[in-house]
């Protein structure tokens, strides 16, 4: 899957970009009464769709572990495509934390989350790091900015010289604020080591979604087993995994207490 969406934005995405430019379009999020709005040219997986249903096996799972009245952080918003499902889970009651970098995409993001009336969302133009302070994050300007990422090799070949510095926060310093969140969802392309670098911001109380590729997996892995929790493999129907091995190179991880 991944190879013919590489294929596909190396063939087609230059010659859309020149035809549709920086054109803007709304869809809806399918099983919701939300519309996503995006650069058509940037997110092509959308570009055939009536309606959109987003990673449709994984957010279903990513729902199921989430309920009303919830609070919640994601970690890595892009523009909001989780976000809008995950607001209209948790309802008036809940709220749900958005962490977005990226100034583009926070600005969609931004649009989404008020066109959709969702009050139940706060956003935060920052990352989430190690440290507070300021970084440089490295912009993905092919795929919709969903490849940036504070660590420069990992955003690849879709970093195409954009940069921009960002100000950076920590989990425990997000969690001193707002509370302790049921649910904690984690895509920051190669950072996820950052996230986690305090230990003591773990909750058994809190369920974790990451995403991890090969050079992260075995930290992220060692760190929430080491403090008794029992973790999930996305892509394979929530299999138990019991060593990092187990965890393909990239891959999305559920990590939750027993029994929680």
């Amino acid at each position: 899957m991944q190879s013919i969406k590489s294929i596909m934005y190396k063939t087609f995405a230059p010659l859309l970009r020149m035809i549709l430019g920086s054109s803007v379009t709304g869809k809806n999020l399918k099983g919701t009464n939300m519309v996503l709005y995006y650069e058509r040219s940037q997110h092509l997986g959308f570009l055939f769709a009536r309606q959109i249903e987003y990673e449709k096996e994984f957010s279903a799972i990513v729902l199921q572990h989430i309920n009303r009245g919830d609070l919640v952080f994601e970690i890595g918003s892009n523009i909001g495509q989780y976000a809008l499902m995950i607001s209209a889970k948790i309802g008036d009651s809940g709220k749900l934390i958005c962490v977005e970098p990226d100034s583009d995409n926070f600005r969609y993001l931004s649009f989404n989350a008020l066109k959709n009336n969702c009050k139940n969302i706060q956003l935060l133009n920052k990352a989430v790091s190690n440290r507070e302070g300021k970084t440089t994050f490295y912009k993905d300007t092919v795929t919709g900015g969903r490849m940036g990422s504070l660590i420069r090799e990992y955003s690849g070949t879709h970093f195409q010289g954009k940069s921009e510095e960002v100000e950076i926060t920590t989990l425990k310093v997000l969690i001193n604020h707002f509370g302790t969140p049921a649910f904690v969802k984690v895509d920051v392309e190669g950072a996820e080591n950052m996230v986690f670098a305090d230990s003591s911001s773990l909750s058994s109380n809190t369920t974790y979604l990451i995403e991890v590729r090969e050079e992260t997996k075995g930290h992220i892995f060692s760190l929430f087993h080491s403090k008794g929790f029992s973790i999930y493999l996305l892509e394979r129907n929530m299999l138990k995994i019991e060593k990092a091995t187990d965890i393909p190179g990239f891959a999305n991880l559920i990590a939750k207490y027993p029994n929680a």
